[in-house]
């Protein structure tokens, strides 16, 4: 999951980017919105493809640990991958939810 902040604090200094301001409300939101957006989208995948993204972008799992758990190859689990961020990247084109 993702660490949205504080919507409430003051001031914000980010240790890498000292220059960089907080994020409005409106823009937290907007990223909340798109990671709701990409999670239904997961949601539809096939199975296998589903579990790989899930293991690997909201659980603590690299890409070789996801498609090993699944009992697939490095470059079979590759191939999936890239598969599934494919049909993601299509839905969030078409705007569909």
């Amino acid at each position: 999951a993702m660490a949205l902040g504080s919507l409430n604090s003051v001031e914000h200094v980010d240790p890498v980017d000292p220059e960089r301001r907080a994020p409005t409300p409106e823009e937290l939101a907007t990223t909340a919105e798109l990671v709701a957006r990409v999670r239904a989208i997961v949601q539809r995948l096939p199975d296998a493809e589903r579990t790989l993204i899930e293991r690997h972008y909201f659980g603590d799992e690299t890409l070789d640990q996801a498609a090993a758990s699944l009992g697939l190859s490095k470059s079979w689990g590759s191939r999936l991958h890239a598969r599934a961020i494919e049909r993601i990247a299509k839905e969030m084109r078409s705007g569909e939810t």
